[in-house]
């Protein structure tokens, strides 16, 4: 578990201290004095911890920018502020990806598209049903692979299980699970991937000022 030491500048965070030394959880990346920055509008403007060292916004407050020590995020909008592009360049490489009313395309290919149970899995071909909790938390993913009708253990694609504070459990899907096919868990965790940064570096750093 972690042990968090946090530290204000009136209602502004600046410094969050794990004494834990725990490599799960909150991930510590920096040793100075200060790790957060913000704007006057009090978005985040740098994240020492994660090493962002610039976020640019636009009129609607959403990031357009978001730079880090070795690469960068760009975002596109529609004048009302629905994302429909992102560019992520890292070293010598780097990829886009597209966004069109639920259609997500990477590199110009379709990877999915949702639907009222899930998603449809572009690549494998596959309708993916999720099951969600009260909260909306995806718990477990599954599709029907083989076409028998039935769902067999090798066909969940991932399950997820979290602590009462919302830390999702760690290595609990390589411990509980097997005969995973490798495509469906491959996307399902980059479809992860994309929703995470969506999540944090549009709402923790950009919508929500801090309290």
């Amino acid at each position: 578990m972690d042990q968090l030491a946090y530290s204000y500048e009136g209602n502004q965070l600046q410094k969050v201290v794990d004494s834990s030394n725990n490599t799960d959880g909150f991930k510590q990346g920096s040793t100075a004095a200060k790790h957060y920055d913000y704007d006057s509008f009090g978005n985040l403007k740098v994240d020492r911890n994660k090493g962002i060292t610039g976020i640019k916004y636009n009129h609607l407050n959403l990031p357009v920018e978001i730079l880090f020590d070795r690469g960068k995020i760009t975002y596109l909008y529609t004048a009302i502020g629905e994302k429909i592009n992102k560019v992520v360049i890292q070293g010598g490489g780097g990829f886009t990806v597209n966004y069109f009313d639920g259609f997500q395309y990477f590199m110009g290919k379709l990877l999915f598209f949702p639907t009222a149970e899930g998603y449809f899995n572009a690549e494998t071909q596959n309708y993916v049903y999720q099951y969600r909790d009260h909260l909306g938390n995806v718990r477990l993913s599954y599709a029907d692979a083989n076409k028998n009708d039935k769902i067999d253990v090798g066909e969940i694609i991932e399950e997820t299980n979290y602590y009462p504070f919302g830390l999702a459990h760690q290595r609990y899907k390589e411990n509980n699970m097997i005969g995973v096919h490798d495509k469906d868990q491959l996307f399902s965790r980059i479809k992860r991937s994309f929703r995470r940064i969506v999540v944090l570096l549009m709402d923790q750093f950009c919508n929500i000022k801090t309290r």
